[in-house]
């Protein structure tokens, strides 16, 4: 039905309208063609009372409806190419888009694990340093961390006890010597007043 065909390349004319400069002419010439040729066929053989028209004019007029028919294929597969190579074009672009942002997303959360882990593989090492040097004995280590999570404060903590241990024993070893201090001097006193 050539109005069903004639709407179709309306809409595919308005909705671009290089489709419809390219389109025209051959869309025109086809369904001139078509007419002819269904003219043709109603006049000559289907409406004739006698079949007497020249086959080989009969065939000649048809061929040119059915290559008009043609050209109008083949521009219009001419244009569904390019409409399909830009839409493709456009799809592979915005696929290595979306590629790079997810590569650059997987590198950046791969660097911030490489620098987590890092950062806490030394706040624990200095933790364990820390509790090595307790157990030791040695309350002059100093753990130091600037890590604010966590294990950061553990070690923090950790090395805030041992100052605190460390003045403690020292007080107590202030003490002791004093205690000691006194106890000679009351021994000394106690030889002094036996020796009376």
């Amino acid at each position: 039905n050539f109005n069903q065909v004639r709407s179709a390349f309306d809409r595919a004319g308005e909705a671009d309208a290089a489709i419809k400069a390219a389109i025209d002419k051959p869309f025109a010439a086809a369904v001139a063609a078509a007419e002819r040729g269904v003219k043709l066929l109603d006049e000559k053989i289907v409406g004739a009372s006698k079949l007497d028209y020249p086959a080989g004019e009969y065939f000649a007029g048809m061929t040119s409806a059915i290559d008009a028919q043609f050209a109008l294929i083949d521009v219009s597969m001419k244009l569904l190419a390019e409409a399909l190579q830009q839409r493709l074009d456009r799809d592979w672009r915005e696929l290595l888009i979306v590629s790079l942002v997810i590569a650059l997303g997987a590198a950046a959360t791969i660097w911030i694990m490489i620098v987590m882990t890092r950062t806490t593989a030394r706040t624990v090492d200095e933790a364990l340093a820390a509790a090595r040097a307790l157990a030791q004995g040695d309350l002059a280590h100093r753990p130091k961390s600037s890590a604010n999570d966590e294990i950061g404060q553990v070690v923090r903590e950790l090395g805030a006890s041992m100052t605190r241990l460390a003045e403690v024993i020292a007080t107590i070893r202030d003490a002791s010597q004093s205690v000691s201090t006194a106890s000679a001097q009351i021994a000394a006193g106690n030889q002094d007043l036996s020796a009376r």
